[in-house]
Formats: C-alpha cells, sequence, structure tokens
C-alpha cells in the first residue's frame, strides 16, 4: 500500500472551505475529543520516497466541514460501511468520545476561563493540598520537602 500524504493549508482566499475554522474553540477546549468530519479531497503532488519505490502522492482538501449529532453519525456509519467493503472493521468509540473537557477531571478546579488565545490548563489548576503560598520545593526548609509538610 503507497503512503499518502496531506497538504494541509488553506490560503487566505480558500479559508471559506475550511470548516475547520467555525470549529477551532472546541478543538482547543476539548484537546482530546473526535469530530467527524466530510471533505473532498485533490491530487496536489508526489514525491518519490526512494530509488525503485512507488510515487507517493500528496492530497489538499478542496472543502472540509465538521458533522454534529445526527449527521455525525450518519458519516460514522457511512465510514464504518465504506471499511467494511474493504475488509476493515469499525471506528471503534472510544473514551476520548466522552470527554466533555479536558478540565473535567476529578478533583482539580480548572479556575476561571482562560483568557481569548490561551490553551485551557495554560494556568495552574488547583490542587487540593497544595496552596499557592507553599512556594517552590527548593524554597522550603529540607526536612520539610524530604519528609513532607508537619
Amino acid at each position: 500500500m503507497t503512503a499518502v500524504t496531506i497538504s494541509g493549508t488553506f490560503s487566505k482566499d480558500e479559508r471559506p472551505n475550511n470548516g475547520l475554522e467555525r470549529i477551532a474553540d472546541d478543538l482547543i477546549r476539548n484537546q482530546l475529543g473526535r469530530h467527524v468530519v466530510v471533505g473532498i479531497v485533490q491530487f496536489a503532488g508526489a514525491t518519490i520516497p526512494g530509488p525503485g519505490e512507488p510515487l507517493s502522492p500528496r492530497v489538499k482538501f478542496l472543502a472540509i466541514e465538521p458533522l454534529c449529532d445526527d449527521a455525525a453519525e450518519q458519516g460514522r456509519q457511512m465510514l464504518d460501511q465504506a471499511r467494511k467493503l474493504v475488509n476493515l472493521g469499525p471506528v471503534a468509540e472510544t473514551l476520548f468520545d466522552a470527554v466533555a473537557d479536558v478540565d473535567d477531571r476529578p478533583g482539580v478546579d480548572p479556575g476561571p476561563p482562560a483568557a481569548g488565545g490561551n490553551l485551557p490548563g495554560a494556568d495552574e489548576p488547583t490542587i487540593p493540598g497544595i496552596g499557592p503560598d507553599d512556594g517552590p520545593v527548593s524554597e522550603r526548609r529540607r526536612d520539610e520537602w524530604l519528609d513532607g509538610p508537619q
């Protein structure tokens, strides 16, 4: 089987065809999430991986759109049907599909929402038992950081 690479940048004029921009905020908030998309690709070039090896095509997306709700479920079903035709199993649902938010973890207070442009988690979350006044370990007394707080 020949490898196919994807050219992934839309030019300024092509940006309206990049539906992923409409879910950009969700991609940042839910970094473990998966998104069902539908798209159209076109040949964009080829490379020769090595002597005597077949050309490796490169494609670019002409248009890509995320699907949601019923359309996303239909998209998953269509993908599973297409994979079945070439003797592949379904794309399995995983735990990651159920993750609502990257800071939706037990015992972690995510704090206030991140300011525009900051990645979630860039500000340190509050961890129970560790206060902001504890300071770095290197500034604590030796017996305290070796044996823990008394």
